[in-house]
């Protein structure tokens, strides 16, 4: 009895370390598992699975092949900067603009991706899909003020477009959202000493034909603060003044110098029942009022 005793203890002992044994083979397989999940195998062709860090990092997407990239067109561009802008997208569906220029004649690179730019996340795909809107335009360089501008064109709305205008710093490298609205944006243009930046753009409220209008605002370019829209800062005409029947529309024509600028104003009624009334003006941003 004794012995049938003893031999079944050594046998329980016995499974009790083979199972322990297994146990923590499994363990240290799963704690290395987890430790390497993130590395990326360079021979599959499936998802592959990465850390949050190394899956979004500039370096890591520079280390990338681009499947997709495009040149985007750069006015009043400088020698001196050599500036060279391109929307690419990887393999793994990350976009960044990614901008090659020169400062002090070192070459400098920037990456902007859709953490910073939310509007060009999946833009290719978005492109295919709805054919309309999802691009970047009117890219001007402001070479005194070593800034860029430019619009990104989003979702379509009827006629026009979600889009915004956006700024980037080269020496700092600093992306700045400066104006959102549903529109059709129509370019910049910058005074000859740099200092100021005018835009124009239709828009049309809730999208009604009757309501189209174009606007003009100014920008400040050493702090790209709002200092003119024609929608608020010019006067009504007294022989237009009835509420919701007319609409003013401002076209940017000009900068005259470095302060003045030409505008094309155009009074239009809803109906259509009257003539439109174009009147060419002059506006002065020291004095802000129209001088002509």
């Amino acid at each position: 009895m004794k012995r049938l005793y003893l031999s079944i203890l050594y046998v329980v002992m016995i499974s009790v370390l083979v199972s322990g044994t297994i146990l923590f083979s499994k363990s240290q397989a799963n704690i290395n598992n987890s430790a390497y999940s993130h590395k990326i195998n360079p021979d599959s062709s499936g998802p592959q699975t990465r850390s949050f860090a190394e899956r979004d990092s500039v370096k890591i997407q520079n280390e990338r092949t681009a499947r997709r990239q495009e040149k985007i067109n750069v006015s009043n561009n400088a020698a001196k900067l050599d500036l060279k802008v391109y929307l690419t997208e990887d393999n793994y569906g990350l976009v960044t603009l990614k901008l090659d220029y020169k400062l002090g004649g070192r070459p400098v690179t920037g990456n902007i991706d859709a953490f910073q730019m939310k509007e060009i996340r999946n833009i290719f795909g978005f492109r295919e899909k709805y054919r309309n809107g999802y691009d970047i335009k009117h890219m001007l360089l402001n070479e005194k003020m070593k800034r860029l501008y430019f619009a990104v064109e989003g979702k379509n709305e009827d006629r026009f477009y979600r889009t915004t205008l956006y700024s980037y710093d080269l020496e700092n490298s600093r992306l700045e959202k400066i104006h959102y609205d549903v529109g059709v944006f129509k370019g910049f243009a910058i005074t000859p000493d740099g200092k100021y930046n005018a835009c124009w753009y239709s828009a049309s409220q809730q999208n009604i034909p009757c309501n189209e209008e174009d606007n003009v605002i100014v920008f400040n370019c050493r702090d790209n603060k709002q200092i003119f829209d024609s929608s608020r800062d010019m006067a009504r005409d007294k022989k237009y003044l009835i509420s919701g029947l007319y609409v003013y529309s401002y076209d940017f024509v000009k900068w005259r110098d470095n302060h003045t600028f030409e505008l094309s104003r155009e009074i239009r009624a809803k109906d259509g029942a009257e003539k439109a009334i174009k009147k060419s003006l002059l506006f002065d941003l020291n004095s802000r009022k129209v001088i002509k």
